[in-house]
Order: C-alpha cells, then structure tokens, then sequence
C-alpha cells in the first residue's frame, strides 16, 4: 500500500479544494465505521476525475468522493487517524442516511 491510502493526512488533494471527512456508520461493506474523504473544488481549476466520481456539479465547482476510505471498529479510531486540524461541521438535515459525522479540513 502506498502512504497515501495508508494515513489519510497524505492523500492527494485537488488543488485550491476544501476536504471533507465523511464518518458512515455500520455502512454494508463493513462492520463497524468507514471514513471517506471529500473534495469540493473548483472545476475549472484541474483534472478533477483523477480525484474520485463527481457526485455533485455546482455549475462552477464540483464535489468529489474519493474512492479511498478507511474502516474502523469505532468513531474514536477513525478519529484518531484523521489530520490534526478538522474541525466538525454535521451531519445536517437532508444528508445521507448513515452519515454519522461531517468533519472539515
């Protein structure tokens, strides 16, 4: 495995983007938590499918799922692997279901 799909504090990020860190609780793949990144960024600025499958068009930017994702037992273990400087900003009404914790890089 690379550094990059080993600790998530050094994958590759979509020039002038802002991270999302998406918690899924007990999602089917897995048992436990899965922690997945999330790019939203300008799309004029870059080759953003080599990032992950755009799951929102903006107009003017798009949201990105990168294919990446770690699995854990517990929230706390997902959070121990997280970059230092996220900050919680959801889950918000209208997320998807099973969204369990929204964090911002």
């Amino acid at each position: 495995m690379t550094p990059e799909e080993t600790n998530p504090s050094r994958i590759r990020k979509p020039p002038e983007s802002i991270t999302l860190w998406v918690i899924y609780g007990r999602p089917t793949v897995a048992v436990g938590y899965v922690l997945r990144p999330q790019f939203s960024a300008k799309k004029t600025l870059l080759d953003y499918k080599e990032f992950g499958r755009i799951e929102t068009d903006l107009g003017n930017a798009v949201v990105i799922i990168s294919p990446l994702l770690w699995h854990a037992e517990t929230i706390e273990d997902l959070h121990s692997i997280m970059p230092p400087n996220c900050f919680r900003i959801g889950p918000e009404p209208g997320d998807k279901p099973g969204i369990v914790e929204v964090w911002m890089e």
